[in-house]
């Protein structure tokens, strides 16, 4: 019997049984006569059709009337409902599905969501904190915070981990979500080409949505260089617009660094940072967060779901809410590398955190930034930066001329820095 996972985070709500076949649905509805288009396709005319347009029902779940409505459409959860069936038939309609839901859902709403699930065609057979799902699934496990993006806010999750990763506690960050971020950085660009053509996107309908489906991909080019080209179609031609990100980053700034300073008032000492793929996507978050920082993979919530699907599954119709699950790969609570080059007895690092992979070191590990500026293991001969195992602990030797920011002594929760990208040093127990 096929089992699939419907992750509800409304930027973008994954949806699938296996990384192959794993989709992603952003949360936005469109009224259409009497029916309800959801997802992309509602996303695509989201700005032509405001009127008609709802993207805020996944974070406001409830039963209130909507201010323009249809036969098919009375409130959110009708519009909740919609997406859900429509999760349902892309993911190849299967019986069963486990739901993980965002932390700050209230009891009302996991309850209306259940009713929601009650009423369609599939059986929802576990109900899961996404943070706890997503770390459960990480190659290392440690205390720390959890952080996730959602349209209209930020998630700060407090994790413990013993012999299970269990949630302390949750904290949403309220406008501060992908949507607010974006209207930022599309009023920055709007700007740009209103100074160099004397055109503003935002000023038609046709002009804005064309704008904001671009906007997705200028992020993604922006995440490894630090410019690139903004095009948009006009009754005048085409305009090409040389968008800096450094001059992007600026209009975000206050946002973002309302960010860190929730992050700031929940960090603890020796906090790893497990940073949602959503969230790493966003241009300057990573290089901002430069901590302990652990990027998750966009299947870490899928992947956790279904290696613990049996300590998630209930056979009863009233789902446990599950927010501990088993820790599979703990390391031990890592030091800054202040303290760990000072103290007795300092942990030996045995591998290299770079983004979600831990690389074990062995005897000899070489790493080199690609031409996509990525950091990836390579060979020792011709790495830019090789970490070597010998009698006297853990040494780093580098390739003249380049850029390696590193403390005296290398322990576990040491941070390197090759050309700005951080190398985590860690110790996993085996």
């Amino acid at each position: 019997m096929t089992i699939a996972v419907f992750d509800l985070n409304d930027c973008a709500i994954g949806h699938g049984s296996n990384t192959d076949n794993w989709q992603e649905s952003p949360g936005f509805a469109l009224l259409e006569g009497d029916a309800i288009v959801t997802g992309h396709k509602a996303r695509e005319r989201a700005w032509l059709e405001p009127q008609r347009s709802f993207q805020h029902y996944w974070h406001q779940l409830n039963l209130s009337p909507l201010s323009s409505h249809n036969r098919s459409a009375r409130h959110h959860a009708d519009l909740a409902y919609a997406q859900l069936q429509q999760l349902h038939q892309d993911s190849q309609q299967p019986e069963e599905v486990i739901l993980a839901v965002p932390g700050n859902f209230t009891r009302e709403q996991l309850a209306l969501l259940l009713g929601l699930i009650k009423a369609s065609q599939f059986k929802a057979i576990g109900l899961v904190d996404s943070a706890i799902a997503a770390i459960s699934s990480a190659p290392v496990q440690q205390n720390g915070l959890h952080l996730d993006i959602q349209l209209h806010q930020c998630v700060i999750t407090r994790i413990n981990v013993d012999g299970d990763i269990h949630r302390i506690s949750v904290e949403p960050l309220n406008d501060l979500g992908l949507k607010g971020m974006m209207d930022s950085w599309a009023h920055h660009i709007a700007e740009q080409f209103i100074h160099q053509y004397r055109y503003d996107p935002l000023h038609t309908a046709h002009g804005e949505q064309q704008l904001y489906d671009q906007l997705p991909k200028w992020l993604n080019d922006l995440q490894s260089s630090q410019q690139t080209t903004a095009s948009l179609d006009t009754a005048k031609g085409n305009f090409n617009l040389n968008l800096l990100r450094d001059e992007l980053m600026v209009s975000s700034q206050a946002r973002l660094q309302r960010l860190l300073q929730g992050v700031d008032k929940f960090l603890e000492p020796g906090d790893c940072i497990y940073l949602s793929h959503r969230l790493a996507q966003l241009p300057g978050v990573v290089d901002a967060l430069n901590a302990s920082c652990h990027v998750l993979s966009e299947h870490a919530v899928l992947e956790g779901c279904l290696q613990h699907q049996q300590a998630i599954r209930s056979d009863s119709e009233a789902l446990k809410f599950i927010t501990r699950l088993p820790a599979d790969n703990p390391v031990s609570k890592p030091q800054s590398s202040t303290t760990a080059a000072t103290s007795e007895g300092s942990a030996n690092p045995t591998h290299a955190l770079i983004g979600h992979r831990a690389l074990a070191i062995q005897s000899q590990l070489g790493l080199s930034l690609n031409e996509n500026g990525q950091l990836t293991a390579s060979p020792e001969s011709n790495a830019d930066l090789v970490l070597a195992i010998n009698g006297n602990g853990l040494k780093l030797h580098s390739r003249p001329g380049v850029e390696v920011e590193a403390p005296s002594e290398l322990q576990a929760g040491s941070v390197i820095k090759l050309v700005g990208k951080p190398i985590v040093l860690i110790q996993v127990e085996s």
